[in-house]
């Protein structure tokens, strides 16, 4: 018969093995989550951020009071002249525009000069001056928003610029959660109200409630879809800490990344809970519908993305089709980019027309892409008879 203090020994032994393994998981989860993934992906995994008073106070104090950001002393830096729109080289008196631009980054041309990006290659091309009020960083949301606020934009064709990742900032209203970085940003959104859109402002948060915004903050943005811990929201980055990398690898983001395709790609689907793709179709529709109002011309760009582009020229499919089809059966004006660069780059990479910075495979469109995007648009005045109106 076994000794019971022998006994009582070998359990504890094994108990004090199991409790250090724990312990160690434990300790390498949390390193290698605070070290590498919070940095590499903090849009997927979430630790709530510090926000001090002084600094809050002065986000709220310039930021913009409709859109959000850029806040104001952004749009008279050198970024933007007098008009709120990029500096263009080859007209540079703002006024009497023939085109103006509406979109993100990839509509501003960022990462290349002012005098290579599309807007003003394509002003090159038309003979006239292009107004770019492309802002990094906006959704659809937000540019629909700028144009219909910007009175002093009289051009004949107004063209909305919808990058992939617009949709995910269209149902989006707190950036941290989509990007990890300063926890200074908040925009307004639209959400399907019956057959219409309906805006959801930008929130007002005083100081006090920063907590909230921080550790809870489906307490003051119930319209929030990325929500820390919700499904399509990040992990929030909490003991125990393997279980938490345990749920980021399930996190349909990651999955889609294993299987090689767009990340955002489940944003497409009719029936994804986030309605991502009724709430960007309707957007473009807005758009389309307040150019005719102002006795415009309009239509919208859609711009490929490094997984977009592969998809299309691994598998010949459109990974933007269910919003091109949309737009289609409402009447939106569209010019889909990806089967363009395709044709014109043959066996040529995406890679070839990006910065790939901050590394290989990423970054905005280069001097080329850029050139190459003003050539497709003026194309596309030129087919469709809009270059007469301008």
């Amino acid at each position: 018969m076994a000794d019971p203090t022998s006994r009582r020994t070998l359990i504890g032994g094994y108990l004090a093995i199991l409790l250090l393994t724990l312990t160690s998981i434990e300790v390498a989860a949390y390193l290698f989550g605070r070290a590498y993934l919070l940095v590499r992906v903090p849009f997927l995994l979430y630790a709530a951020p510090r926000i001090d008073r002084p600094t809050w106070d002065r986000y709220l104090a310039v930021r913009d009071p409709l859109l959000g950001w850029p806040n104001r002393e952004a749009l008279r830096g050198d970024a933007y002249d007098s008009s709120g729109a990029r500096p263009l080289p080859a007209f540079p008196r703002p006024g009497d525009e023939c085109i103006s631009l509406y979109g993100d980054s990839y509509t501003y041309g960022a990462e290349v000069s002012h005098a290579e990006a599309w807007g003003n290659v394509l002003a090159q091309r038309a003979g006239c001056r292009v107004g770019n009020f492309g802002v990094g960083g906006y959704g659809t949301d937000q540019a629909v928003l700028r144009f219909e606020t910007n009175n002093g934009d009289s051009a004949a064709v107004s063209v909305l610029g919808l990058f992939p990742i617009n949709m995910l900032r269209n149902v989006n209203q707190y950036r941290h959660l989509r990007t990890g970085e300063s926890p200074l940003g908040l925009k307004p959104r639209f959400i399907v109200a019956g057959d219409s859109l309906q805006l959801v402002p930008l929130p007002e948060v005083p100081f006090a409630q920063t907590a909230h915004l921080a550790n809870d903050p489906a307490l003051l943005l119930p319209h929030e879809v990325f929500l820390p811990g919700a499904d399509l929201g990040p992990v929030r980055f909490a003991f125990p800490f393997g279980l938490a990398l345990g749920r980021l690898a399930l996190h349909p983001q990651v999955r889609n990344w294993v299987s090689e395709r767009p990340s955002w790609i489940d944003y497409l689907e009719p029936d994804h809970p986030s309605e991502a793709l009724e709430v960007t179709t309707r957007l473009c529709q807005r758009f389309v519908e307040a150019c005719r109002r102002r006795g415009k011309s309009g239509f919208v760009v859609i711009l490929p993305t490094p997984s977009s582009f592969d998809f299309f020229a691994e598998r010949g499919e459109l990974v933007m089709e269910p919003l091109v089809t949309r737009l289609e059966a409402t009447g939106v004006p569209y010019l889909a980019l990806t089967p363009r660069f395709a044709e014109k780059l043959r066996d040529e990479r995406f890679a070839t027309v990006i910065t790939n910075w901050p590394k290989p495979g990423m970054g905005h469109l280069n001097r080329r892409g850029n050139a190459m995007v003003a050539g497709f648009v003026m194309e596309h005045l030129e087919v469709s008879g809009l270059v007469e109106d301008l």
